[in-house]
């Protein structure tokens, strides 16, 4: 029995309410003849553009994860000369979140795979109300004994500073094993050194102040080994309902 092939693509997975979820495909018909002239299209029959089902109706729905259907009689496709088509449905506001599917059905009774599911995700997704920013404010190239002021800051993208908002620094220490070279002179390096007294982490929490700020003053101690450069990194978690790194 002839049987209809599909493929279809969504121009992105993942949609929120009230999006238009617009896909593109086309369907092709697989007929099995064992004179085909290879031995694949003889197994696995070959594929045709389907021009005996081009004026047959076509119609298709989205289907939210509870079985709602929308529309629910189905909206109307046309397929080109060559079994192409491209479907834009809007997304119901009332609609579930989820695993959702865009379902094609042709009426071409006399054909396998007459009816075709291909799924999106359907989610509501939240979009930051600030960004937290990290910056260094002195000095550039930490010394031994030296201080290092950072500064992490948090304003809202509709204006206004972050107050009183949770802080947590997360600051990890990291040796230069693998060669070391002088700051900000890359061009000359020297030996490597093992010193694990180097590796560190440490978190501390605090909260901002009335302009969105935090300051951090970091203070660099004595080795007990070698001296060797040290890599610093220093990330920020800052929560005011929602937590943005």
């Amino acid at each position: 029995t002839p049987r209809l092939v599909w493929h279809v693509v969504f121009d992105r997975g993942l949609y929120r309410p009230k999006d238009t979820v617009t896909a593109t495909g086309y369907v092709r018909l697989r007929k099995f003849d064992g004179t085909s002239a290879t031995l694949a299209d003889r197994v696995m029959g070959a594929c045709y553009a389907p021009e005996e089902i081009l004026s047959k109706p076509f119609h298709c729905c989205i289907i939210d994860p509870r079985g709602n259907r929308y529309p629910e009689e189905g909206a109307p496709i046309r397929l080109d000369q060559h079994g192409s088509f491209t479907v834009e449905l809007p997304i119901p506001p009332s609609f579930n979140l989820g695993r959702c599917h865009l379902s094609l059905h042709l009426d071409a009774y006399g054909y396998q795979g007459f009816d075709h599911d291909a799924a999106f995700r359907l989610e509501e997704v939240r979009v930051p109300e600030y960004r937290p920013v990290i910056s260094l404010v002195a000095p550039s190239v930490p010394f031994l004994f030296t201080p290092l002021y950072l500064k992490g800051e948090a304003q809202y993208y509709s204006g206004g500073a972050v107050d009183a908002a949770s802080v947590k620094w997360l600051l990890q220490s990291t040796a230069e094993r693998n060669g070391q070279v002088f700051p900000q002179w890359p061009e000359f390096s020297f030996g490597g050194v093992q010193d694990a007294n180097a590796d560190h982490q440490e978190v501390l929490k605090s909260f901002t102040d009335e302009v969105g700020l935090h300051r951090l003053e970091v203070t660099f101690e004595g080795q007990t080994s070698r001296p060797c450069p040290v890599k610093i990194h220093a990330s920020l978690d800052l929560e005011d309902g929602q937590e943005v790194t």
